[in-house]
């Protein structure tokens, strides 16, 4: 009998065996070249009258010039009419145009600010369009909205979001995006809106007709950059870690009321998603989907994650369905391992017909807890997919006989499908609950230290996302945490007494001795504390005597996070002097820099260039090269320092320390403090040489009105000391300011605060002189429009940078107590208390000064004077991000 049931095994078994082979073979297939491609990246794909449209950064298409637009009809590439002057960044079809929006301004060598239409023989203007990008394009009952990073539309204010209905562009609703708008599809007859904002939703947002903006459920933590919708779900791709408060990497879907994980995600940011052959299809910036290898695409089937081939070599940015054939496009230049420039299509093997799983009758005799049964009764259901067979059990067996074993060796990965263990594998977000086991402990020896031990295990994908290139992970950055009565999350130590906890991080356990059982249930979960690591170990800063270096500001521009300040960089053997991007996990040059003597002090990404201040003169980057912005100065006057650039209206501002003298039309004009660029010329701002004595330290936009804070006693004839308005025609008092003065001593320290505007709120820091002390201390008030507050309490040192990130507010600067809270330059607000970052372990930072934080890619960054973090060297700049609040 034992023989015979061995043979019979074994029979299944290659049964088996030859299903799966088949079922491998049915979803082979390459990707393939379509044409020559084109000679730069594709970011949208759309499919109008029959032809596929690709619209990017390219000026070539098959060898046939076009200018960052083209189409396909199956056979070749063609122009579309004389294209654009900028990137096309997106495409949309109603029943009669072709829209596409981008960075451009001319569509046919016409005005087209924006955004145009395609009849299908020339190209249109819509309305004026914006005043900045557009990356986002949806039709919706008709209406066409457009999504992007602008601050008018048609002329009107309107920012990130607006609507056409065919004669004028109109607010989506009576509240605006607060930041970028990056997509936009349609679910369940509703619009839906991805992006950076925060203030109408978590990053993703719906929009009712009748009822406005509405949230769904606390949203991600991070960009939302790819939307798409069957029937049950809407789809949603971007770079964030959690969507509803639970763990979702990169990608997850709404069912109109819950968010839930696909999978265990990817690896990397989701930036496309597509339907095809009823079966979703994501391109990103990944390598790995559920932890196997995907490079940039990847096919969910409603089960599990599978790669497409050997993938792409970078970026897929577009997918489109086209002659019933999958495109992609994006920045690759490789796909299935052959040459495919930025365009690729997927194209599969001859289907092999697959027998029914139900032909696979391995459930009808096998050996459990050394019982023979019917398999089918122990299990609760089996899917194969793939060569992975998969085995649910009713109830978990304490053992697999050898039958069973010999059973499933087929498997690749492992010898068993599953591994069967008594203590449970989880997420790092997923709650363990343990409950008092009595018996056993009273079965314990009263003399044994430690009575009761539980292990909890977290799995080796796990660990790899927290152990990323460069990233400070050990023992001290992570932590099991135990849930209060309240409902805080604490250190398991500082609880529980009586229990000790070990971590291996080579085995993936947390370890936990109890010397007395718990009388009550808890639960327990992993906190991971902020991990800072250097964004490439391979630059080389190098050291000059006698200068000190450090990273002063910081900007996002497209897609791109520039740093400015005093510092020499070797990239590749190349150097650069005070100014840096960082792109895709790489520095990229920027020319050589802006010189040995030009510390860069301010940045702003103003329509499509990059703008830095460098002592009394602003330098404008256009992609290529740095040119000198055409100011013609006769005579400079004081220790002249731009401090500040700041987009308002359509126009560059800046402010600083200086008194120009310039020449124009032939005249010389003085002007103090402020000016403006309109793209092609400097201009005095009305007022900023009547009674303005010239020192402006910060501004920024909130309410529509530029607000500057700095030293001078007046402006445009307002008694201003120190803080004003402008509203784009005159100046004006700020309602706070009496107030703000009421709360400190020294109204001059007032003047060297900074103004920060997040998410409808004005910030400003600040120093004074506390209750009397000599001793000064930092502040930080808000201003929401009715009332002036202060966020924490005083802090001794100095405040140099603030921003959101993950809808909480960070300071930067140095210092380092507040009461009886320490941290080391960098803070959190708590609810009403700054706290240190690392809230259940010993704090990490050693770090000088940190002048500037910004939110990028989902991780929150810091420059500064530092040079090392935790022990760890980190030159002027680093990267941190939490997996677990």
């Amino acid at each position: 009998m034992k023989k015979y049931l061995s043979k019979l095994l074994f029979c299944v078994a290659f049964l088996v065996f030859g299903i799966l082979g088949l079922a491998n073979e049915s979803l082979a297939g390459s990707w393939n070249a379509v044409s020559t491609g084109t000679n730069s990246g594709i970011n949208a794909l759309a499919v109008y009258n029959n032809e596929l449209y690709a619209g990017g950064s390219f000026t070539t298409a098959g060898g046939t010039s076009t200018s960052y637009i083209a189409k396909w009809n199956g056979t070749s590439w063609s122009a579309v009419g004389s294209g654009m002057n900028g990137a096309v960044h997106a495409l949309a079809v109603d029943s009669t145009y072709l829209y596409a929006g981008g960075t451009f301004t001319t569509a046919d060598g016409s005005s087209a600010n924006y955004i145009a239409k395609w009849n299908g023989t020339s190209w249109s203007a819509v309305g004026t369009g914006m005043n900045g990008p557009i990356y986002s394009l949806a039709v919706h009952s008709s209406v066409l909205y457009a999504g992007g990073e602008f601050t008018t539309a048609g002329g009107f204010a309107m920012s990130n979001l607006a609507k056409w209905n065919g004669s004028i562009w109109d607010h989506a609703w009576s509240t605006d995006p607060d930041q970028k708008v990056s997509a936009l599809t349609v679910f369940n007859d509703k619009l839906y809106a991805g992006g950076d904002f925060t203030n109408i939703g978590a990053h993703i947002a719906k929009l009712d007709t009748s009822l406005g903006w509405q949230t769904l459920s606390s949203g991600m933590n991070g960009s939302v950059l790819s939307l798409t919708a069957d029937s049950s779900y809407l789809y949603v791709g971007g770079n964030y870690t959690t969507a509803g408060g639970s763990f979702a990497n990169y990608i997850a879907r709404w069912d109109g009321s819950s968010w839930s994980a696909i999978g265990s995600g990817m690896n990397g940011a989701v930036y496309s998603l597509v339907f095809f052959n009823s079966e979703l299809y994501a391109g990103g910036s990944f390598t790995t989907a559920d932890s196997s290898s995907a490079n940039y695409i990847a096919k969910w089937n409603g089960t599990s994650w599978s790669a497409l081939s050997s993938g792409m070599n970078s970026t897929v940015l577009a997918l489109a369905v086209y002659n019933s054939e999958l495109y992609a496009g994006g920045n690759f230049t490789v796909a299935s391992g052959s040459s495919a420039n930025y365009i690729s299509k997927w194209v599969e093997s001859t289907p092999t017909p697959t027998p029914e799983p139900t032909t696979v009758e391995i459930q009808q005799q096998n050996l459990v807890d050394g019982k023979k049964v019917k398999l089918k009764k122990a299990l609760k259901k089996e899917t194969i997919s793939g060569q992975d067979l998969k085995l649910y059990f009713k109830k978990l067996p304490t053992k697999l006989t050898k039958g069973s074993k010999y059973y499933m060796k087929w498997r690749k990965s492992e010898k068993h499908p599953a591994k069967f263990k008594n203590t449970k594998k989880t997420t790092l977000k997923k709650v363990w609950t343990l409950k008092s086991n009595l018996k056993e402990y009273k079965a314990k020896k009263k003399k044994q230290k430690y009575q009761v031990k539980v292990t909890f295990q977290y799995t080796q994908a796990e660990f790899k996302a927290l152990k990323r290139k460069n990233s400070l992970v050990k023992e001290s950055n992570m932590a099991l945490i135990v849930r209060e009565k309240s409902g805080r999350w604490i250190s398991l130590a500082n609880y529980w007494k009586n229990a000790k906890v070990r971590l291996n991080i080579i085995d993936n356990k947390f370890t936990v001795y109890f010397n007395k059982i718990p009388k009550m249930e808890m639960q327990f979960a992993v906190a991971v504390n902020w991990n800072w690591s250097a964004l490439d170990d391979s630059v080389v800063f190098e050291e000059v005597p006698g200068r000190a270096f450090y990273v002063t500001s910081s900007v996002v521009h497209n897609e791109s996070l520039i740093i400015g300040g005093n510092f020499e960089m070797v990239i590749n053997g190349s150097r650069m002097s005070n100014i840096a991007m960082w792109y895709e996990n790489s520095w990229i040059p920027l020319g050589s820099g802006l010189g040995l003597n030009g510390t860069v002090t301010a940045l702003a990404s103003f329509r499509t260039e990059l703008y830095a201040a460098v002592g009394y003169t602003v330098m404008k980057w256009d992609g290529v090269s740095w040119t000198r912005t055409g100011m013609q100065v006769a005579n400079v006057i004081g220790d002249s320092n731009i401090t500040s650039l700041v987009v308002y209206r359509n126009k560059l501002y800046a402010g600083g320390d200086f008194t120009l003298n310039y020449l124009r039309d032939g005249y010389l004009d003085n002007h103090s403090g402020i000016m403006v660029w309109d793209g092609v010329s400097w201009e005095g701002v009305a007022g900023d040489g009547v009674g303005f004595n010239g020192y402006i330290n910060s501004m920024a936009v909130y309410d529509n009105e530029l607000y500057i804070l700095g030293l001078f006693n007046s402006i445009d004839g307002y008694e201003s000391n120190n803080l004003a308005k402008w509203n784009g025609s005159v100046w004006s008092k700020v309602s706070f300011r009496s107030e703000l003065y009421r709360r400190h001593i020294d109204n001059n320290r007032i003047g060297w605060g900074r103004l920060y505007a997040h998410n409808n709120k004005l910030y400003i820091t600040g120093q004074a002189l506390e209750n009397g002390s000599e001793e000064l201390h930092s502040y930080v008030y808000k201003w929401n429009g009715n009332s002036l507050s202060m966020l924490g309490s005083w802090i001794p040192g100095s405040i140099y940078a603030l921003s959101e990130y993950n809808n909480k507010i960070y300071i930067g600067g140095q210092f380092f107590r507040s009461g009886t809270n320490e941290f080391y330059n960098v803070a959190v607000l708590n609810g009403v208390t700054w706290l240190n970052l690392n809230s259940v372990a010993a704090p990490i930072f050693e770090i000088r000064k940190v002048l500037t934080l910004a939110d990028y890619n989902g991780e929150l960054y810091a420059g500064g004077s530092f040079k090392k973090i935790g022990g760890i060297s980190i030159n002027y700049i680093a990267r941190g991000s939490k997996l677990q609040e």
